[in-house]
């Protein structure tokens, strides 16, 4: 009796060692970070938004996602979920996303995680949360409207330079 339980109290050992390196190995030093995922997305094309690369550790979740197509526009919110380092998912979109025709605007960085993007007549928000074992990614995708108000029009938008 007593060999079965230390063989079952040790398969479970084996699975949570193989589930904690999976863990780890999304892990990167800050230094590293952005290197990790240089051909490593997929294109988010499924998911209505080609020009939003997404960590392929990360899976949609359809539940909390929503995503409005008009003939004109298509904008949404999109929920992911995965065992991903919330620093190295910052990194990771702060030098994709670029690199897809987006303007960084601004960022809040550590403890929570928020980055702004522009494209031609959208905005792109993403935030980044943990969530005990796994990181929550929430990305909206929102028109841009031409004024912000009528008393300030002659508001200059500047490119946040990394």
């Amino acid at each position: 009796m007593m060999k079965k339980i230390s063989l079952f109290f040790l398969a479970i050992l084996l699975i949570s060692c193989t589930q904690f390196k999976k863990f780890t190995h999304l892990k990167a030093s800050s230094s590293n970070s952005t290197k990790k995922y240089t051909n490593d997305y997929q294109k988010s094309t499924s998911y209505d938004f080609p020009d939003i690369p997404i960590p392929k550790e990360l899976k949609l979740d359809p539940k909390n996602s929503l995503v409005f197509e008009s003939a004109t526009q298509k904008v949404g919110i999109l929920v992911y979920k995965g065992r991903v380092d919330s620093l190295s998912l910052f990194e990771y979109f702060e030098s994709k996303l670029p690199q897809m025709g987006w303007r960084l605007r601004s960022f809040f960085k550590y403890g929570k995680y928020m980055i702004l993007f522009s494209k031609e007549k959208r905005d792109l928000v993403i935030r980044i949360q943990d969530k005990g074992f796994t990181t929550e990614i929430y990305i909206w995708v929102v028109p841009r409207t031409n004024s912000l108000s009528n008393s300030s029009p002659n508001i200059i938008e500047e490119e946040l330079k990394p």
